[in-house]
């Protein structure tokens, strides 16, 4: 299988890096968002946030209850969706300029063209990323568990962010790679203990294939979780080598 880079416009990818870089990032563009205007940096161009709530409730619905319930974390990732919706349509320039902001905020987290760089360096295909990332043996007393997670994915030109909710938990990242806009996904959630997945920052991949994806977790090279949703295979061409932090 070929490498998830295959799909990814690197010259371009670069050239727009390079380009916010030297324009100051995150605190060039709080200064002077104009400068910014002729980049495709905004992830929301291809599904409306509307859409995105339909997309979680028809992925909740066809799941099993689990743990005899599917939880509220779909309403609360909704309840994150509407927000941004409802500020979308009072002043779509200020939520433009939020979306924006985050992206850059996030390509600085991911190391910015250097960055980039070592992820096409060092990327493998998904065989590989699933083959690394089968989950350890969990001891007696750190016994994993399957939960109901459901979240928002923003894939935009360079960046892709990832926010899940799960169990009364928040995980947050970023990921190069593309994607259709943006959606909202649910899933199953197996992982290791929430003490595990809190003790440091997780990398994640996203393996999409068939309309339906599973995302890998791992802490210090050991699996910690995989999240697999029907949705997010759809919304998710690639997405790997990414950061996520739980709280």
């Amino acid at each position: 299988m070929a490498s998830q880079t295959s799909q990814i416009d690197t010259t371009r990818t670069l050239e727009i890096l390079g380009k916010i870089e030297s324009l100051g990032g995150s605190a060039g563009y709080q200064k002077d968002p104009a400068a910014f205007a002729s980049l495709e940096v905004d992830p929301l161009n291809a599904q409306s946030l509307e859409k995105a709530i339909g997309d979680i409730e028809k992925d909740a619905a066809a799941l099993p209850p689990i743990d005899g319930k599917n939880d509220s974390s779909v309403e609360l990732a909704k309840e994150e969706i509407i927000k941004m919706e409802e500020l979308e349509k009072k002043d779509p320039e200020a939520a433009q300029g939020e979306r924006v902001l985050q992206v850059l905020k996030g390509v600085e987290i991911l190391g910015g063209s250097a960055g980039f760089q070592e992820y096409i360096s060092n990327s493998v295909s998904p065989d590989t990323v699933l083959a690394a990332s089968a989950p350890v043996q969990a001891s007696s007393n750190d016994e994993w568990s399957t939960c109901f997670a459901s979240g928002l994915i923003a894939a935009g030109v360079i960046a892709t962010s990832l926010n899940i909710r799960a169990d009364g938990h928040e995980g947050s990242g970023f990921a190069w790679g593309l994607g259709i806009g943006v959606g909202g996904f649910a899933g199953a959630f197996h992982h290791a203990p929430w003490h595990v997945l809190k003790s440091g920052t997780n990398k994640f991949s996203i393996e999409a294939a068939a309309f339906q994806a599973a995302v890998h977790f791992t802490l210090n090279g050991e699996s910690v979780g995989t999240l697999v949703s029907a949705n997010l295979g759809v919304l998710a061409t690639a997405g790997f080598e990414g950061n996520i932090d739980w709280k």
